[in-house]
């Protein structure tokens, strides 16, 4: 349906994982698999042991994919700071940085055939939580020794 090769599988030992998320069930009123239908841990270790020579690596790709991420991630916030004046430029950043997450949540919302507005939010809301931790980590390291 999606036209991309497989490259990645992905085992579950379980199924009565106690999250819920949407992405493992999605349907309202999930329905249990009887015990009978559940691979036994043998079955899947010798399913995973058959599928691994089909398994494709290409670690340039991961290394140079990892590389722009980390690149484009530091460097949008920070240019802002460069190309523009002071009062302005926090905002600047905080714009660009989420347009820059959404745009990834995106991208990897249709790299793997899901919703694209939710996984960017997701983006969003990871990196804002992400900068709020390292905000009051700072607040903390900087608090006078009682």
């Amino acid at each position: 349906q999606y036209q991309r090769p497989l490259r990645n599988l992905r085992l579950s030992v379980t199924d009565r994982c106690n999250l819920r998320c949407s992405y493992c069930m999605p349907e309202p009123e999930y329905v249990w698999l009887p015990r009978g239908d559940i691979l036994q841990f043998e079955e899947i270790e010798r399913l995973g042991r058959e599928l691994a020579p089909i398994r494709e690596t290409r670690p340039l790709r991961a290394a140079v994919t990892v590389g722009l991420a980390t690149i484009c991630g530091s460097a949008v916030p920070l240019l802002p700071f460069v190309l523009t004046p002071m009062a302005v430029a926090p905002w600047l950043s905080l714009a660009a940085g989420g347009t820059v997450l959404f745009g990834a949540g995106v991208y990897r919302a249709r790299l793997a055939g899901t919703a694209g507005l939710r996984a960017g939010l997701e983006m969003i809301a990871i990196g804002l939580l992400s900068a709020l931790a390292g905000y009051l980590i700072g607040l903390l390291l900087r608090a006078p020794a009682a």
